[in-house]
């Protein structure tokens, strides 16, 4: 079936892409947070408040972002599995995507680069963003997938 293009709107208000996002930020938040309290107890002597942050976190806030994590990963990892069907490269492709710019948190230059990366080193520069709007393009179809996917699993 041809890609149809769809608009930056269409694209934002897919429920996928919700989702999508959504999990990827709680991926960033979950790191942000690990970080900062590896960072902290590095600290020969933490003040009282750096030692209650750090309780904090350790007790509640990272418990309950992969918490989080887990619970929205469980929804959306089978729906991107079910994106491979039944192998073709295109839809192995279309995983690959999904996972290296939300799971992975990759930005979309690396995404085109992993995608592409037969061809990526030796590109120009015009052939590079003729492979980033491929990868859109190829985004933009797995989202739309993925949408039909959630909508058959709503029914």
């Amino acid at each position: 079936m041809p890609m149809k293009n769809i608009s930056y709107g269409e694209v934002q208000n897919m429920e996928s892409v919700r989702l999508l996002n959504e999990y990827r930020a709680i991926l960033q938040n979950n790191d942000h947070m690990i970080s900062g309290l590896e960072v902290m107890q590095k600290i020969p002597e933490p003040t009282i408040s750096q030692r209650a942050r750090m309780k904090e976190l350790e007790e509640q806030l990272i418990p309950d972002g992969i918490r989080k994590e887990k619970d929205l990963g469980a929804r959306i990892r089978p729906l991107v599995a079910s994106l491979q069907g039944e192998g073709t490269p295109k839809e192995m492709k279309m995983r690959a995507l999904i996972e290296l710019r939300y799971f992975n948190q990759l930005s979309w230059e690396q995404v085109a680069e992993a995608l592409f990366f037969d061809r990526w080193e030796e590109a120009t520069k015009s052939q590079r963003l003729q492979y980033l709007r491929q990868t859109y393009r190829l985004r933009n179809h797995a989202l739309k997938e993925l949408d039909e996917i959630l909508r058959a699993g709503d029914r």
